[in-house]
């Protein structure tokens, strides 16, 4: 069972994972919970499954091996602060890996999803001025205009000598 919780939580529960401080993607049945109902593709061992959050619309998606599943939940927001939340329903030993952006994703995420906790750099040039997503205050940043684009700011926002002989 793979999903989001809040800090309401008890992670030694198993009826916690399915309850309503949860929103669940159950692999063995392929339900949703705290719902109950049926909603994707079951999966096992050997599967990817991919959690994309949407904190501004409140939706959350799963994916398995690359393929979305369909939005899965639209009230997320009603948990409060949430948590990755990942566990194992049945008898029997099990191996869960979990990847937050650390190593490169085997599914790239869709346009407008970052890793979990990503603080890297994002700039975007919007009406001639230059902005970078501050994560501290979920913002936009104007940080320039068009016409002051340089070097210097793209180091100054995290990349490196080296990032700017790839580009």
């Amino acid at each position: 069972i793979v999903g989001i919780v809040n800090s309401s939580v008890n992670l030694s529960s198993s009826s916690d994972l399915i309850g309503s401080n949860a929103r669940m993607y159950y692999g063995r049945e392929g339900y949703r919970y705290p719902e109950g109902t049926s909603y994707g593709a079951t999966y096992g061992a050997g599967s990817i499954i991919s959690v994309l959050v949407d904190l501004d619309n409140g939706t959350l998606e799963f994916w398995k091996n690359g393929v979305s599943q369909g939005i899965s939940h639209t009230n997320i927001n009603l948990l409060g602060e949430i948590f990755p939340a990942c566990g194992h329903l049945s008898f029997g030993g099990s191996v869960i890996s979990v990847n937050f952006g650390q190593e490169p994703f085997s599914y790239t995420p869709p346009t407008g999803f970052f890793p979990y906790n990503y603080t890297g750099l994002i700039l975007i040039e919007k009406n001639n001025n230059i902005l970078t997503y501050n994560f501290s205050t979920s913002s936009w940043d104007v940080v320039g205009t068009i016409n002051s684009l340089n070097k210097e700011m793209f180091l100054n926002y995290g990349l490196s000598e080296n990032d700017l002989l790839d580009i």
